[in-house]
């Protein structure tokens, strides 16, 4: 269905479609980007990139940046990729679906953007 529809389904449609709960639905999602991480990949960062919305935060010499989306699935994603850029200071919290990165990560002796480099966030993505 992401394949026909072009997109990773939302919690509410895969409810409908299999006649669940939502929470229901979150474990058929969570369990098929397990199962088929090769055949919903580029759905997954297309949702991040697009869900997403940021605003920095932190101190100054210590800017994070706080991102939040509106679907599990994106956050869980947001996460994974940060992880695998090789970013160990991830602050997450499920229950309100925010990412808190580091401003960059270095690697490979170059410096990274975690919001723009990474998670292919815009510019216009930024909140208030």
């Amino acid at each position: 269905m992401c394949q026909a529809a072009e997109r990773l389904l939302t919690t509410q449609e895969v409810a409908v479609l299999f006649r669940t709960t939502d929470g229901g639905a979150d474990t058929l999602l969570t369990r098929m980007e397990v199962l088929y991480p090769a055949a919903v990949v580029k759905y997954l960062a297309a949702l991040v990139a697009t869900s997403g919305r940021w605003k920095e935060a932190g101190q100054p010499g210590a800017f994070r940046y706080l991102i939040d989306f509106e679907q599990l699935g994106a956050w869980q994603h947001a996460i994974s990729m940060l992880r695998q850029a090789g970013c160990t200071e991830i602050r997450g919290v499920r229950a309100k679906l925010t990412v808190e990165p580091p401003r960059t990560i270095k690697t490979d002796g170059t410096k990274h953007d975690t919001r723009k480099e990474i998670l292919g966030l815009p510019d216009s993505a930024k909140r208030p």
